[in-house]
């Protein structure tokens, strides 16, 4: 048993700086892996004021908004009532219709899902539905 213990020893020894390599390669990938799926805002602003016995301040703003990655979805809305969702798949919920049929539906191979008809109205691009 002792032998076994002093061969894993030596092994580590040996090895120690090929596991800090894949050790310190988890860490930093795992960081990669979440800094990319965060929401970035950086907001930079200046003020400037334009006369020293005035009391007029110019306010320059620049916001930039990077979003997490992916399909936001499809705004759907129903022709009947003209709710909008900003997704085929809370449309699915809220209406409690399978998302499958109602895919068919907005792609043409059905007439009407419950005896609603819906419209594709585009990508989503906000974090959430502006009507």
């Amino acid at each position: 048993m002792n032998e076994r213990i002093e061969k894993i020893k030596n092994h580590l020894r040996e090895n120690k700086i090929t596991y800090f390599v894949g050790i310190g390669g988890v860490i930093v990938g795992g960081f990669g892996v979440w800094a990319i799926s965060q929401k970035v805002e950086i907001d930079i602003s200046q003020k400037a004021f334009l006369n020293w016995k005035s009391k007029i301040i110019q306010e320059q703003k620049i916001n930039i908004n990077l979003l997490a990655r992916g399909h936001r979805g499809n705004i759907v809305q129903c022709d009947q009532t003209g709710e909008k969702w900003p997704s085929q798949n809370l449309c699915s919920i809220a209406n409690k219709i399978d998302s499958g049929v109602l895919s068919m539906h907005l792609n043409g191979k059905k007439e009407h899902v419950n005896n609603k008809t819906y419209t594709n109205l585009g990508e989503n691009f906000n974090d959430r539905l502006v009507a």
